[in-house]
């Protein structure tokens, strides 16, 4: 069978007979629970790359990556930085814009 040429999009599938697997929601790749950690999967909620760990596998039916699970104090450097960079950068093409 040829490799995917994508990085899996995985969700948590829970059979009536106990059974837990994870598949693609863009492909027929399936695999059980037990191959799952250190997988690379998109992250539902930035649509960024992440590693799949026990703590995803444990927790989320649609896995998602550590930026996006912690919580908002750990996450608060973060979005500060970026908000920084954010302001920044719009600041010099503001003045770029104004000395032009």
């Amino acid at each position: 069978m040829p490799a995917a040429n994508h990085i899996h999009k995985y969700r948590r599938l829970e059979f009536k007979n106990g059974n837990t697997s994870y598949d693609c929601v863009w492909c027929p790749h399936m695999l059980p629970i037990s191959r799952m950690e250190g997988r690379q999967s998109i992250c539902w909620e930035c649509e960024q790359p992440f590693e799949i760990t026990k703590k995803t596998l444990r927790y989320q039916k649609k896995p998602k990556c550590e930026i996006c699970t912690g919580s908002v104090k750990e996450r608060e450097p973060d979005l500060i930085n970026e908000l920084k960079e954010r302001l920044t950068s719009e600041g010099i093409e503001k003045e770029q814009d104004a000395n032009s």
